[in-house]
């Protein structure tokens, strides 16, 4: 199954990234799931539709809605504190950020927010959800070419050449 990041409906910036997810379980449950996650925690990764039961998706700006504006690339203080009660730590975050190696850079933007890139919200995202899934079921992120060989490959000895330049 994949995730659609951005502009899904193509009425704003209009960019868009599907993210290929894994999971033993359907759709229909991830969808569940994320909905469970909103109404447990009260913090959500959307707007427009309410799923926390408190308002918070229909409000313009609220420290509970995760990245859901353009520009807005910030998990508030409010919302980490949430969701630290489920299990989240600074540390979870740290790791699934690649940009953020230097620690103590990240450690000190606390006081704001904490940036999220896609690779670190698409970790968030997952984590998010899997607090609803049921016993057993899995979900999985694999960044895009985690273990996965490239046919053209950037080595001189390889296979070096651009493949379809002229329909992208």
């Amino acid at each position: 199954m994949y995730l659609v990041l951005g502009d899904q409906e193509g009425e704003g910036h209009m960019v868009t990234d599907r993210i290929i997810l894994q999971s033993n379980a359907s759709v229909m449950v991830v969808q569940k799931a994320y909905k469970d996650s909103c109404w447990l925690t009260g913090v959500a990764f959307n707007k427009g539709v309410d799923f926390t039961g408190k308002g918070v998706s229909t409000q313009q700006e609220s420290p509970y809605l995760v990245a859901c504006n353009d520009g807005d690339d910030l998990l508030s203080k409010a919302a980490y504190d949430i969701l630290a009660k489920h299990g989240l730590t600074i540390h979870m975050l740290m790791d699934w950020d690649e940009d953020s190696r230097e620690g103590e850079r990240f450690l000190e933007d606390m006081e704001s927010g904490y940036a999220l890139y896609t690779q670190s919200f698409i970790h968030l995202w997952v984590w998010f959800t899997s607090l609803s899934l049921p016993k057993g079921a899995v979900l999985l992120y694999q960044p895009r070419n985690a273990g996965i060989p490239k046919i053209n490959d950037c080595e001189e000895d390889k296979l070096n050449v651009q493949f379809g330049y002229g329909v992208m």
